[in-house]
């Protein structure tokens, strides 16, 4: 697969001028038809969908380039332009029928997301969570993740019936806690740990037995299904300066459930563990991973253990952020001016994060291969 290079002195100016080429309906034609390697799509629906993408990527440039306006515009911006971005995601599959018609139906729907406030204080006391359907739906099932359990029948009326989203909603701080960009000031600002953790990759050593590094890891599980694909599996370590101890790594084989086994390494903060699984291919489907310009290799806590994808992830957060700013105006205050203010530190970080990564991986999935920016410095490549 070929890398998408792009040399630059200003990157996210540079992805968007790589996105916006895709606003001519002529351009986004052509990537449809190259996306389209099977032929499925009529000269009709193809010229459909270059419009609807077209749109669509205009629609989220007019909303995310807005950098010179206050930070409530900001989020709520932010929003409506991931609901762009996503539309025109799903229109350029060649594998469905989607066009720009239909991107408005699942909008009629509602946003696939709802709120409500608990009587907890920020950022515990502000709930969202799934509804039957909406946009959000659609596109968490155009990224292959399966909600369906986790969808509210009946929604909750009053902090009453907060019963009927028992292990079905969502916080801000529960979203926050698992983007890697935002671990380092997560911690400080919260003084919990994260919910994400860089990774390395190790294979088995072929040579008889599964090694890390110098280091043996421990004889395989007691269980003969266990041992018998042991042999197969991945070895991981995790680097977290913010899991110290034993309990640590307890909590936190809890965040990454694909850990088979899971100890604390000897020489320093760190967790080993195992994914087991009959092929390379099988053990990574397993794990919530995530990489960016901004950080190596990563996992994180996928909320509700399904929602693996970061679009996905960003979708949920930028929502959460827009019931904020629209419907919580003396919370509003709170964050930007009064007792949560060093939670507004964490929202602009988070805000700067989105805006750097989210278009790249959106340029990444429509081009079908990876993006890789080479920075320029007083006209010098920096790698």
């Amino acid at each position: 697969m070929n890398t998408l290079r792009i040399i630059s002195e200003r990157p996210i100016e540079d992805i968007f001028s790589h996105l916006s080429q895709y606003e001519s309906t002529k351009l986004a034609l052509k990537l449809i038809q190259r996306k389209d390697k099977n032929n499925r799509l009529t000269p009709e629906l193809a010229e459909a969908k270059a419009i609807g993408v077209a749109y669509c990527l205009r629609n989220a440039r007019e909303y995310l380039r807005q950098t010179d306006v206050s930070w409530t515009t900001r989020l709520l911006n932010g929003y409506y332009g991931m609901m762009a971005l996503s539309g025109a995601l799903m229109i350029a599959d060649p594998d469905n029928t989607y066009t720009l018609q239909d991107f408005e139906g699942f909008t009629k729907k509602g946003h696939g997301l709802s709120n409500i406030d608990s009587e907890a204080p920020f950022p515990e006391g502000q709930l969202i969570y799934l509804t039957k359907k909406g946009l959000f739906l659609e596109f968490a099932a155009h990224l292959g993740l399966k909600l369906d359990a986790f969808k509210v029948k009946d929604r909750p009326d009053s902090t009453q019936d907060l019963h009927l989203i028992k292990d079905k909603h969502l916080t801000l701080d529960n979203l926050l806690a698992c983007i890697p960009e935002l671990a380092d000031l997560y911690f400080n600002v919260t003084g919990k740990p994260p919910k994400s953790s860089p990774y390395e990759m190790k294979s088995p050593d072929p040579r008889g037995g599964p090694k890390f590094g110098n280091q043996s890891l421990p004889d395989p599980p007691e269980d003969p299904n266990a041992a018998d694909a042991f042999p197969l599996g991945l070895c991981y370590l995790l680097t977290s300066p913010y899991h110290q101890t034993l309990e640590d790594c307890k909590v936190m084989q809890n965040y990454f459930q694909p850990l088979d086994i899971i100890q604390r390494t000897n020489d320093g903060p760190a967790i080993r563990g195992y994914v087991l699984g009959d092929s390379e291919e099988a053990c990574l489907a397993r794990i919530p991973s995530h990489q960016s310009a901004l950080v190596p290799p990563s996992w994180f806590d996928a909320p509700f253990g399904e929602v693996k994808d970061m679009l996905a992830v960003h979708f949920l957060i930028t929502y959460h952020l827009s019931i904020i700013v629209r419907y919580r105006p003396s919370l509003w205050r709170e964050i930007t001016e009064g007792e949560y203010n060093d939670y507004f530190s964490l929202i602009r970080q988070y805000h700067q994060v989105f805006s750097r990564v989210v278009p790249q991986l959106v340029l990444e999935r429509l081009e079908g291969r990876p993006v890789k920016l080479i920075a320029l410095f007083n006209g010098l490549q920096v790698h």
